[in-house]
C-alpha cells in the first residue's frame, strides 16, 4: 500500500498537527503509534488498492477527529483545582467568604455607628459593591493559592 503524493501530505500535516498539541517525553512515540494506526485503517478499508488517495485518507482521518482532539486523549488532564484539592478548596471558601461579609457588615456598621460615612447618595449601592468587591477578592485570593499549591505539588504525593 503507498500513499499518493498529497494523501502522504495531508497525513504530514495531520500528524504536525497532533505533534504540536502533545507535550512530554513520549511525543515522538504516540505520533508513531497514531500514524501506525492510521495506515492500519487505511490497509484494512482498501486491500486491494495500490495507491491511498486524498479522499480515502480524508475518510479515516475525517473519523478520527481534529488532531488536537485526538492529541487530547494522550495528554493528562490538567486542572487549576484538581479533584485532589477540591473539598480543601471548598472548605477554605466556605469558611473565608462568610468570615469576609461579616468583617466587612461589622465595618460598615462601626462606620455609620462613628459618624464616619461618605454621605452618598446610594448608600445600598455603596455598602452592596462594597461586599461584592470584598467577596471577589477573598475568593480569587483563596482560588490563587490553591492554584498554586496545584502547581507546585504537580506530580507529587500529598497525605
Amino acid at each position: 500500500m503507498k500513499l499518493n503524493k498529497n494523501a502522504s501530505e495531508i497525513l504530514e500535516r495531520y500528524l504536525l498537527g497532533i505533534r504540536r498539541a502533545l507535550t512530554g517525553k513520549k511525543r515522538e512515540y504516540i505520533v508513531k503509534e497514531i500514524e501506525s494506526s492510521i495506515l492500519d485503517q487505511l490497509e484494512e478499508r482498501c486491500p486491494d488498492s495500490s495507491e491511498i488517495t486524498n479522499a480515502q485518507i480524508k475518510d479515516v482521518l475525517g473519523e478520527m477527529g481534529s488532531p488536537r482532539k485526538l492529541a487530547a486523549q494522550f495528554s493528562p488532564q490538567r486542572y487549576l483545582i484538581s479533584p485532589h484539592f477540591f473539598y480543601a478548596y471548598t472548605l477554605v471558601l466556605r469558611i473565608v467568604v462568610p468570615v469576609v461579609i461579616g468583617a466587612l457588615l461589622l465595618s460598615l456598621i462601626i462606620g455609620t455607628i462613628t459618624g464616619f460615612s461618605n454621605n452618598s447618595s446610594l448608600p445600598v449601592l455603596e455598602i452592596l459593591g462594597k461586599l461584592w468587591n470584598g467577596v471577589f477578592m477573598a475568593a480569587a485570593s483563596v482560588t490563587l493559592v490553591f492554584a498554586i499549591i496545584e502547581c507546585v505539588s504537580e506530580g507529587k504525593e500529598i497525605e
